[in-house]
């Protein structure tokens, strides 16, 4: 920064970095990007972050670009295979949605990029792959619907904007499955009343602090009992080793 920039290249800067160290860098560049005015070029594989730092992803397949939008555009709404399995593949802070929404496994192996496929890159690991991706390479479409939405995909239309908020960030599903859950838990208004004049008839402990009491005096009984020496097991005697003024320094022979 000592050099004033104006433009930054960040590739792969929170790459190998502990989840509070990477929580600071992130802070760090935002508060940098907005002081200063600062443009940032971020290349990452975390689209998490990518999605949190970015106006504007861009996703790449073998040096081409697949598909270009605005970062939450393209989390909502994703119009790529290969987006759609980039997004399906970074996990969602929540076990109950997570073991519920679809995760899209690629098949095979990524080409060389130094002899790339025919036509479409992505059509030897694409579900939607026709004799016409392995044909003709498709070029960039605008599909947006409010603003610039553009994918380099033949079948754009069939990736479904509803599959993709399934796969990607179903925070109304979370919520929902939350609050099921915690209705599951504690049952209806009734149920809870219910439950509540049950708790309050139960007798209620005088004395929790006597109970603790009592269980530390039977700790520390039990301690002792067990530093004593059993019942004919040989006592050894001390013997005085040295002598130093007027203490002395016993030890066991």
């Amino acid at each position: 920064m000592a050099a004033d920039p104006a433009f930054i290249v960040a590739d792969e800067a929170l790459a190998a970095l502990d989840v509070s160290i990477q929580a600071q860098m992130v802070n760090l560049l935002q508060d940098l990007k907005e002081e200063l005015g600062l443009t940032y070029l971020f290349i990452a594989h975390d689209l998490a972050m990518v999605r949190y730092l970015a106006d504007r992803t861009a996703v790449l397949y073998l040096g081409r670009i697949a598909e270009i939008a605005d970062s939450e555009e393209l989390a909502q709404r994703p119009l790529h295979p290969y987006t759609l399995a980039l997004l399906s593949a970074a996990p969602i802070p929540d076990p109950v949605a997570e073991a519920k929404r679809e995760h899209i496994v690629l098949p095979g192996d990524v080409p060389d990029p130094a002899k790339p496929p025919s036509g479409c890159r992505f059509h030897t690991r694409c579900s939607f792959a026709t004799t016409l991706c392995q044909e003709k390479e498709p070029e960039l479409r605008d599909l947006g619907a409010s603003g610039p939405h553009l994918v380099a995909c033949h079948h754009a239309e069939k990736v479904s904007p509803a599959r993709g908020k399934q796969v990607i960030q179903p925070l109304a599903a979370i919520k929902k499955t939350r609050r099921e859950s915690r209705r599951v838990r504690t049952g209806s208004s009734q149920d809870r009343a219910h439950r509540n004049s049950r708790l309050s008839q139960l007798p209620v402990q005088r004395y929790p602090s006597q109970h603790r009491q009592t269980v530390r005096r039977g700790l520390r009984r039990r301690n002792r009992q067990a530093s004593r020496p059993r019942a004919g097991a040989p006592v050894l005697p001390l013997q005085r080793f040295a002598t130093s003024g007027a203490r002395s320094n016993w030890c066991l022979p």
